[in-house]
């Protein structure tokens, strides 16, 4: 993956929908209902689907200016969202699976682990849920799950944050305490270390606790076998025709029902996975000849991992096949094979042996009078494909494409790797887990935004000089940002972009991922002291709308840099609900020049968005946008097949029935 500090979780993202893809999910048989909830929780429920994935997206449109005109007043769908609690305080409620509520349950966030990265602690704060099953918590930062036990009961289904204040009360659902332990063995009854087990509802039950189907998919409950292939749940609650599911690499998913009381010795047994007839295997051996535990192989397509022997099978899909091979260590240089010049039999006997320690550039950055600058950002985009590899975010997990320096750096997250830093004391920065190649380094100041490169440096390299000369064009920039409605905006995220000199385009826009935004006060005000001015633009995000409230300017369209006036449309928030679950299967939304907005879904901890969402059995997943929105768009089996107008309010869930 290239470099990005977010994916729009309050720390991932995936603009790109159409590169990830969804672990297959195994379907379950039907049944459950949903009774009364108490006054003031929502209601919503949705009806399952066999289809969970997002609608791919359509090209991107990213305005040049922050003005919208609103949608016309006729014939709109539209409805008064209901008021939202405090941004600081989480209201929410804990409810049995016939929606009844439950009291004196304690009320507490989990912290979800999203890729490798290191995890805070979870907020200490507790709570218990009165006699309505009403409890209020204080907004954490992060990705969160809020679940509940006490009283013989414990967590079914658990609502999850990512960083913001749910625009509705979460609902925390619960069932009777159970405990399950087991283990998980191949075909040969040998364990299996590092299994997923997950605990996975009846998907009737999953949609009517949930408010659409890409949140039904989410499993209820998850774990990792450990080296002698066990696994255990100590608190979880049961529903019915719930399902105990394993899946591990190299091995086709396998599961059973999961006991309606606690229960230990349970086993689950997974049998080889099919495989095509293009198949690559061998080891994988560290330059030391030693077995490269861990080391990841790849053609281009999926990555096969190597066990505790540096061994691997790897599938090849004709269609994604790249004609080299290669393996990669966290650390070490890559070992490559050239598939086109091998025969098939010694396809399956390949010995790739791993080069030494990754290469590093190292250097420092200084002004034009020879001073060290520490902070600027040093980076290069320049790397090589690996593949894709399968990568926890929160409680999912996709296929992500990484580069070869990615993997090399160790980093699989999805959020960075050693291709970008910021300049230390002294002004000294290091890139690591580099090839033997030529990369084009760039440097970004970190407060005038003077941009420098593309300056091309081999890897290996020491001591390399990166010199910031001071561009001439520099100047106070502030202003006012408002809503439409003239009302300042406070905590909009204002960050800086410079694009490359390629004759006044912004084609290759650079900017700091890490940057610490500008934030508008009270008034709506802001101010950066001193800006390079010629290539470049603002980007303005109101905090805790993830990508549906955006936009960027230009400085080059203002006369008056130092009083700038600009208006950003407010988030807001909408659920689909067709009387007809027939009519559409993806809706996409456009503001009134016709241009796509950026449509964001919360699922599972991970904030996902895209140009259009898809429409299951008729209801959507709660969708944040913004107040620009116009049109909505409805497509079935990718053909556009209706267009209604609307208008959104902000401050709350838009329930629009069509």
């Amino acid at each position: 993956m290239t470099n990005t500090t977010r994916w729009t979780v309050a720390v991932l993202a995936f603009a790109a929908l159409g590169l990830l893809v969804l672990r297959a999910l195994v379907d379950q048989p039907a049944t459950a209902g949903a009774a009364t909830a108490p006054a003031g929780a929502p209601t919503h429920s949705s009806t399952p689907s066999p289809n969970i994935e997002l609608a791919p997206p359509s090209p991107t449109h990213e305005t040049a200016r922050v003005e919208n005109e609103a949608a016309p007043a006729s014939e709109i769908a539209t409805v008064a969202p209901a008021n939202t609690p405090p941004s600081a305080v989480v209201v929410g409620y804990v409810l049995d699976l016939s929606r009844r509520p439950v009291s004196g349950l304690e009320v507490r966030y989990e912290v979800l682990e999203v890729g490798r990265l290191a995890t805070s602690p979870a907020p200490a704060v507790r709570a218990k849920s009165a006699s309505d099953g009403r409890f209020e918590l204080p907004l954490p930062e992060g990705s969160v799950r809020i679940v509940a036990a006490g009283e013989g009961y414990a967590t079914v289904r658990a609502p999850t944050l990512a960083g913001q204040a749910p625009p509705e009360p979460p609902l925390v659902f619960v069932g009777p305490e159970c405990a399950y332990a087991g283990v998980v063995v191949g075909p040969d009854g040998q364990p299996v270390a590092g299994a997923r087990v997950s605990v996975r509802l009846e998907r009737e039950l999953a949609l009517a606790l949930g408010s659409g189907g890409l949140l039904a998919m989410l499993s209820a409950h998850h774990t990792t076998t450990n080296e002698r292939g066990e696994f255990e749940f100590a608190s979880i609650g049961f529903a019915p025709q719930s399902r105990l599911e394993a899946e591990a690499s190299d091995f086709e998913p396998a599961g059973l029902p999961l006991p309606a009381r606690t229960t230990t010795g349970l086993l689950i047994q997974l049998a080889p996975l099919a495989r095509g007839p293009l198949v690559c295997s061998g080891r994988v051996l560290t330059a030391d000849r030693r077995p490269a535990a861990g080391a990841y192989v790849a053609a281009g397509g999926e990555a096969a991992t190597c066990d505790e022997e540096g061994r691997f099978v790897l599938s090849l899909n004709p269609s994604k096949m790249s004609s080299q091979l290669r393996a990669v260590l966290p650390g070490s240089l890559p070992a490559e094979v050239d598939l086109t010049q091998l025969s098939a039999a010694q396809r399956r006997e390949l010995e790739l042996v791993l080069g030494g320690a990754g290469l590093t550039i190292t250097g420092v950055v200084r002004d034009a009078n020879g001073e060290a600058i520490s902070g600027a950002r040093v980076w290069t985009s320049d790397g090589e494909s690996f593949g894709t590899v399968a990568t926890k975010l929160g409680d999912l997990t996709f296929q992500i494409s990484y580069s070869v320096e990615g993997m090399i750096d160790g980093l699989h997250d999805g959020q960075k790797d050693g291709r970008a830093t910021h300049s230390g004391p002294g002004g000294a920065f290091e890139l690591t887990g580099l090839v033997a190649r030529r990369y084009r380094l760039w440097v970004l100041h970190p407060r005038t935004f003077e941009l420098l490169g593309p300056i091309e440096v081999e890897a290996g390299a020491r001591a390399v000089e990166l010199v910031l000369a001071g561009e001439a064009q520099r100047s106070r920039v502030a202003g006012r940002v408002t809503n439409w409605s003239g009302d300042p905006l406070e905590n909009v995220l204002i960050t800086v972009a410079r694009a490359e000199n390629t004759e006044g385009s912004y084609i290759f826009e650079h900017r700091d991922p890490e940057q610490l935004p500008v934030r508008t006060d009270e008034q709506g005000r802001f101010e950066f002291a001193e800006l390079c001015l010629e290539r470049t633009r603002l980007h303005l995000s109101l905090e805790g709308a993830g990508d549906s409230s955006r936009a960027a300017i230009s400085l080059a369209d203002f006369d008056q840099l130092e009083s700038l006036e600009l208006r950003l449309p407010a988030a807001c928030h909408m659920r689909v609900n067709l009387a007809e679950a027939e009519r559409a299967d993806s809706l996409a939304v456009l503001d009134a020049q016709g241009q796509t907005l950026t449509l964001t879904i919360v699922i599972g901890g991970v904030r996902c968005s895209a140009n259009a969402v898809q429409i299951v059995r008729g209801v959507t997943d709660r969708i944040a946008t913004n107040e620009s929105a116009a049109m909505l768009v409805l497509s079935k089996e990718g053909r556009e097949v209706d267009r209604v107008p609307v208008r959104l309010t902000p401050g709350g869930v838009n329930e629009l029935r069509l």
